[in-house]
């Protein structure tokens, strides 16, 4: 299944009980999940029955709970299991074998009460093999497991037709191959600046300068560029992002765990790469399985000091006692958190 069948199906023939939603798009992947919120109808406020678990951080005794336990005060409840990196297998995640068994037991007969939702980003081309036992053990009437790829130049073009075909809009031949050339970003994206050109565009025919003006150029936007931005130093372009983020319903706390994830990440690496280990001894030992992310990973991180590391880590956990241990504005203490991480940057 792909992601326009999955939207069409949700808004038009109701809910599945559970939902596997992984890849490297997280605007649709996100998209898909307030589109599932809203028809399962449990309000956010509900302590009881709507429950947002962090797989990287979630005991398996927490998830346990959230899956199997009946409704409160109510008939319907909505679980969420979002950044759920158990499943690529990495040893630094706790019980993540025991955590892949509880979902696969959950998906083979998922009860009514609960709609669930798990969600995670992989920058794998081929489905992984935990991903594929799932699906083979998971009910497949009751239960979807749906990867969402970054757009390809090839895929595009046609993205582009079936959008035409939806909204009954034309594009000329010539416009709709630049606009395949042209674009940079997520599907999600895509569709958006479809429709901002063409409401610029009412009552005339689209032409090169409309797309011109409108297009995002800048690509699939979200909290891991943030990071990479932070890390090469870039506070005016991390900042502006981090409130393009926060526009979209964007949290300050998962913000600050991304960030704190990354730089354990690069303090990993970064120690390897100063024992001069080569490539292949550090994918082995950090489980990377494919070379060319492995590679970028290397090119990224090998520029980090352990000195800037060990700033910056001192920093974060400032910011997150302050977050956590007393009643200061998240998004002011997150914002004043990427520019002082941005001025380590001049830490060698």
């Amino acid at each position: 299944m792909k992601y326009q069948e999955l939207v069409q199906e949700i808004k038009n023939r109701g809910l599945r009980r559970a939902y596997v939603l992984y890849g490297e798009d997280e605007g649709q992947i996100r998209e898909v999940v307030e589109l599932i919120e809203e028809k399962v109808a449990v309000a956010s406020t509900d302590v009881f029955n709507y429950i947002r678990l962090d797989g990287q951080k979630a005991e398996w005794s927490a998830l346990q709970d959230a899956l199997w336990t009946l409704p409160f005060l109510g008939d319907k409840k909505f679980v969420e299991i979002y950044r759920a990196d158990f499943f690529t297998g990495n040893a630094v995640y706790k019980d993540w074998e025991q955590k892949i068994r509880l979902v696969e037991d959950f998906l083979k007969e998922p009860p009514k009460e609960t709609t669930l939702v798990v969600t995670f980003l992989t920058e794998l081309e081929k489905k992984d093999s935990r991903v594929k036992a799932l699906e083979k053990k998971a009910d497949s009437k009751l239960c979807a497991v749906v990867k969402f790829p970054a757009l390809k130049k090839e895929n595009a073009l046609q993205f582009i037709d079936h959008y035409l075909t939806v909204e009954n809009r034309s594009l000329s031949p010539h416009l709709k191959t630049y606009l395949k050339e042209s674009f940079e970003g997520s599907l999600l994206q895509l569709e958006q600046d479809l429709d901002k050109i063409f409401a610029y565009c009412a009552g005339r025919e689209v032409e090169k300068r409309d797309v011109d003006l409108l297009l995002t150029q800048s690509g699939t936007r979200h909290k891991y560029d943030l990071t990479d931005l932070v890390l090469s130093g870039k506070a005016k372009e991390a900042v502006l992002l981090y409130n393009e983020l926060m526009e979209k319903r964007g949290d300050p706390h998962e913000i600050l765990e991304t960030i704190g994830w990354r730089l354990r990440e690069a303090y990993q690496w970064r120690v390897r790469i100063a024992c001069g280990l080569p490539l292949t001894a550090i994918m082995k030992e950090l489980n990377e399985r494919l070379p060319w992310l492995a590679e970028r990973k290397m090119n990224t991180y090998r520029t980090l000091s352990l000195r800037r590391l060990s700033q910056m880590f001192r920093l974060l956990v400032q910011t997150e006692e302050r977050m956590k241990g007393s009643p200061t504005d998240p998004f002011r203490e997150m914002e004043m958190l990427i520019l002082t991480l941005c001025a380590t940057h001049s830490i060698r």
